[in-house]
């Protein structure tokens, strides 16, 4: 190859060039010899390839009949030279074929036929997945040995085809059982031992009535909170029964004791306190005779209809008040608490020198009296009320009452605004209570 050294031809130098040209003429003689020997080899090759054709030729005479038998050996064969066509019917057996000479390409489609296949030649190896269908299974070919274990499932055994003598015994396990499909009827009296219940399963409902005996009730087994509210009657429980551990803390109320049951040696000393007792509980009978002292008593609270006829003496009565030698109860009102309208009570008032009448003040239970001498017009009740809320309106309750020898007159009670001249009837207050006669 000739190199030239620049790259700018611009810059060529001509000796070089000249010396160049001269190289060149001395190879072309060299380069005419090589082309005459290349035309001497490509007309030996065109003579090699005539000489093949006549060769090729007394080949395809000579396996027509002109070979001796056994003369194309497996070494005179050229790869895939023995196809189909070559290869005449009937013509090759066991003993011509190589084992495992003829693979899936040597093979054409549908060829085997079922009597090309030795028996036990189709291996689980030669059949492919899913091949084989219902179609191609003898009648009970499918023995027990032949199924895979856990491969008969509940969708492949026809309703009614396991009689009972085909299940061995312990083969039905848990697992086996569907949810639901042990009824009771499938279950034998007696077969249910107790380590095959369940903690906690036994519901209720599990329970016939009347099953549970008091044979069945372990000591100590039933909690309070198993024990329906008013379950328990008098009936139930043994007499002595109910000590005080088993009662719990304010338990007993009024409603779980029967009348009558707690007597005086039931009731602990000073366990009876005031708000123990009931309003109005304590009656007469109750109280011991002299056991009310001055200091059981409150303030104002012996009205007059507490005090017996006659039992007001004169020694009972502040000594600022001078009633004379004797004085005597002449009328009680049996109904104080009761509207009082303008009447009179007939009393013969000549035998004395003078009366007293004692009213109840509006609103309470306290009374106070007004004391008259005989021979005087009469008199006037009359109460104020206390101020309890500022600016609010001041009433007088009044009520006048005449005193004569034939009895007291007493008018209506009525109510009088201070400061106004405005009155309304109030017979609800200002009742008289007792009138006393003074000699």
């Amino acid at each position: 190859m000739i190199k030239f050294p620049f790259t700018n031809f611009h810059e060529l130098n001509l000796d070089w060039i000249l010396e160049k040209v001269k190289e060149f003429a001395e190879l072309v003689p060299e380069m005419r010899q090589t082309v005459d020997e290349s035309q001497s080899a490509l007309s030996a090759a065109n003579q090699a390839v005539s000489v093949a054709e006549e060769a090729k030729e007394i080949a395809e005479q000579a396996v027509e009949g002109i070979l001796a038998d056994g003369s194309v050996t497996t070494a005179k064969l050229a790869n895939g030279a023995v196809t189909g066509e070559k290869i005449a019917n009937a013509t090759i057996n066991a003993r011509n074929i190589e084992d495992y000479g003829i693979d899936a390409q040597a093979l054409g489609s549908n060829c085997v036929g079922t009597t090309k296949i030795a028996p036990g030649a189709v291996t689980e190896a030669k059949i492919l997945d899913g091949a084989v269908t219902e179609s191609k299974i003898g009648s009970q070919a499918v023995t027990t040995n032949k199924l895979k274990d856990g491969a008969v499932t509940a969708d492949k055994i026809a309703p009614g085809v396991i009689g009972q003598i085909a299940v061995p015994d312990g083969s039905v396990t848990t697992a086996k059982l569907a949810n639901g499909a042990v009824t009771a009827e499938k279950i034998a009296a007696g077969a249910i031992p107790q380590v095959a219940i369940p903690d906690g399963a036994v519901t209720t409902a599990k329970i016939a009535d009347g099953a549970v005996t008091a044979d069945k009730i372990a000591a100590g087994a039933i909690p309070s909170v198993s024990i329906e509210d008013g379950s328990i009657t008098a009936e139930k429980l043994a007499n002595g029964a109910v000590t005080t551990d088993k009662i719990a803390a304010g338990a007993v109320n009024g409603a779980k004791i029967a009348n009558s049951s707690v007597g005086f040696a039931q009731i602990v000393s000073g366990a009876v306190q005031s708000t123990t007792i009931a309003t109005g509980a304590v009656t007469t009978d109750k109280i011991a005779d002299g056991n009310i002292t001055a200091d059981k008593i409150a303030n104002n609270a012996i009205t007059g209809a507490a005090i017996a006829d006659g039992s007001i003496t004169a020694a009972k009565l502040d000594s600022s008040i001078n009633l004379g030698e004797e004085f005597e109860l002449l009328w009680t009102n049996q109904n104080i608490t009761a509207a009082f309208a303008s009447q009179t009570v007939s009393i013969n008032l000549n035998p004395y020198s003078g009366v007293i009448v004692v009213f109840r003040c509006p609103g309470e239970n306290n009374i106070f009296a007004s004391v008259i001498c005989m021979g005087t017009r009469g008199g006037r009740c009359l109460q104020l009320d206390s101020i309890e809320v500022a600016n609010a309106p001041i009433y007088a309750y009044i009520r006048d009452f005449i005193v004569s020898a034939n009895g007291v007159q007493f008018s209506d009670a009525y109510a009088k605004e201070i400061t106004s001249t405005t009155t309304a009837m109030v017979n609800q207050t200002l009742q008289p209570c007792y009138i006393y006669g003074v000699k």
